[in-house]
């Protein structure tokens, strides 16, 4: 016997060291492989948010914020859901590794996995119109509000032409309405000469919109564009206007 081997039975003799119950390890496989998709799932909803905030991110207003596209995605990229989603790929990798036959996976190969897979899945939660439940939970957690960038900052600047407001009445006349601002303001809109709607945006009550324009007065807001609040992903495919966003008045 060699004194490693010997060594290794004093250590089992001494420490009283007893083979694990077979229902102990397969439940131990269970749970390594359970807290591994579920380690994929939440992966995925944080995809289904980066999906999200970067289809709503204003890219239709560069040329009015004077941003290039590299420096507004820097500015407004979701670092949160990011390092989520970094986070539980490892986590989904190390409990994978930690199964029965774990060892005999490739680190890549594992984790390369578990960024599809949180892809596809996190493409399908978006496309089922989930992801902005998921962006206004993380957004209900304490302190994480801060941390997220806020889009609604843009929109609540009438004096450099930015609004974005609830439609709260149809008034006479073609393209008038009035709506209520992020800080509780209410204005009346009109349509300016370079008039311009965006096809999916409805004026009707209760509809959310994004206005370009100037202010004619404290109470008067000159429409050049309207655009809608949010976009979302048709289970077609299709790009739609929803009609319940995520929007936070700030007063």
């Amino acid at each position: 016997m060699t004194n490693s081997s010997k060594k290794t039975l004093d250590k089992i003799e001494k420490e009283k060291i007893a083979p694990k119950p077979k229902w102990q390890f397969r439940l131990e496989q269970v749970g390594l492989w359970s807290l591994a998709v579920v380690s994929v799932i939440i992966g995925s909803n944080a995809v289904a948010a980066i999906i999200f905030r970067m289809v709503n991110n204003d890219w239709d207003t560069l040329k009015f914020l004077q941003r290039s596209p590299i420096g507004h995605a820097l500015t407004t990229l979701p670092y949160v859901w990011i390092v989520v989603l970094g986070l539980f790929v490892l986590l989904a990798y190390y409990n994978t590794r930690h199964t029965k036959k774990g060892y005999k996976y490739n680190t890549y190969g594992v984790v390369i996995g578990a960024v599809l897979a949180s892809v596809i899945v996190g493409t399908v939660i978006y496309s089922v119109g989930f992801a902005p439940r998921v962006d206004r939970f993380m957004e209900s957690v304490p302190g994480m509000e801060k941390l997220m960038h806020s889009r609604e900052e843009i929109w609540m600047h009438p004096e450099k032409g930015f609004v974005a407001g609830e439609i709260q009445q149809i008034l006479g006349g073609v393209g008038i309405f009035s709506i209520e601002d992020l800080e509780g303001q209410y204005w009346v809109v009109r349509p300016g000469e370079d008039y311009r709607i965006h096809p999916a945006v409805i004026i009707m009550e209760g509809e959310y919109v994004r206005i370009i324009g100037m202010p004619e007065d404290t109470e008067t807001f000159v429409a050049d564009q309207i655009m809608p609040w949010q976009f979302g992903f048709a289970p077609n495919g299709a790009i739609h206007f929803q009609s319940k966003p995520n929007f936070r008045r700030m007063k």
